[in-house]
């Protein structure tokens, strides 16, 4: 019964191409020396640790953390509580965005936050803009004006519209958190091409009283939309006062009457060469008549000569003949 198990099992096993010889210990070999790969081939490298911020063997504290926990004590003291983790994210945020960030420049140090957390937001969560928003401000002061000294007042979310029409440039919308962006590329782009307008223009301009005044009435405090209008008291001259547009068409006007001007005297400049080259051909024709003149005259002169010759000639020849004497020769040879 085993026998005819075997015989099937090795049928079996040729069927899948397997041997059936059993397996062989492997040959000891004496003098073959281990090959093995070095400590250091293909092994991966542990990631460092990070090194802890040390200044002279005291360990610093990251900006996140140090933030972090005044912000703690800020919500203990102002709301006799400790934050939720979405109350404490908005309040780091919103110092991140005006304050933290390393792509601009700010008068707010990380210290004064540490030190004076409560001034830095002391107009956040007001139901009115501090007055660093609401009072008259210059173009240039805008950043400064409601990012860096808003008292934590306006949020990322908010919509801020800057009113150009005074100066025919129309209105600028911005979320609070593009400001610095907005203002850098576009705002300021707007009001200082019209400042060099009007001074190219000689008209007296004070840029100090170029301001933007909060529009209440145009502003929704409840909705979060806040709009300044650009005063144009700067203009000493009320009559003097023009937009953008105006100042342009009145450059393309001189630009048109410059041009007109320059193909006016381009024509004038023409006729007179025109002119110029009439004369000198009339000039030069008279030149060549009288020429002819001098060559018909020389012409006359030969030919009298030639008369004269010939005359004298036939004189000699009479003379020569016998036919007069030399009392007529001379006679005749004198007269003219």
């Amino acid at each position: 019964m085993s026998a005819n198990k075997d015989s099937k099992r090795s049928k079996t096993d040729k069927k899948k191409g397997l041997s059936t010889k059993k397996a062989s210990k492997p040959a000891k070999t004496q003098g073959v020396q281990k090959v093995s790969k070095p400590k250091n081939a293909d092994t991966k490298k542990r990631p460092a640790k990070r090194k802890a911020n040390v200044i002279k063997g005291k360990r610093v504290q990251r900006q996140y953390d140090v933030v972090r926990g005044v912000v703690a004590d800020y919500c203990k003291r102002n709301y006799g509580r400790r934050c939720t983790r979405e109350e404490s994210n908005q309040i780091y945020q919103a110092l991140k965005l005006r304050f933290l960030d390393k792509d601009r420049k700010t008068n707010v140090t990380l210290e004064e936050i540490k030190t004076d957390i409560d001034k830095v937001l002391a107009f956040k969560d007001k139901s009115s803009p501090p007055e660093t928003a609401t009072l008259p401000f210059t173009y240039f002061e805008v950043v400064s004006r409601l990012y860096d000294n808003d008292g934590g007042y306006f949020r990322e979310d908010d919509t801020l519209i800057f009113d150009l029409t005074a100066i025919g440039e129309g209105k600028v919308k911005t979320p609070y958190a593009e400001l610095p962006y907005a203002y850098k590329t576009d705002i300021y782009e707007r009001v200082r091409g019209y400042v060099l307008d009007v001074k190219d223009e000689g008209i007296t301009f004070s840029e100090d009283k170029m301001l933007f005044v909060y529009d209440a009435d145009k502003s929704n405090e409840e909705k979060r939309i806040f709009v300044w209008k650009l005063s144009l008291d700067a203009v000493q001259d009320k009559e003097q006062q023009q937009t953008t547009k105006e100042i342009k068409e009145g450059k393309e006007e001189k630009e048109r009457n410059i041009e007109y001007n320059k193909e006016k005297a381009a024509e004038e400049i023409q006729e007179i060469k025109e002119g110029i080259k009439e004369d000198s051909n009339a000039l030069a024709i008279e030149q060549e008549k009288t020429k002819q003149k001098e060559i018909e005259k020389d012409i006359e002169v030969q030919k009298t000569r030639q008369k004269e010759l010939d005359r004298q000639l036939k004189l000699m020849d009479l003379l020569e003949k016998g036919l007069i004497t030399a009392e007529q020769f001379a006679q005749m040879m004198s007269l003219k």
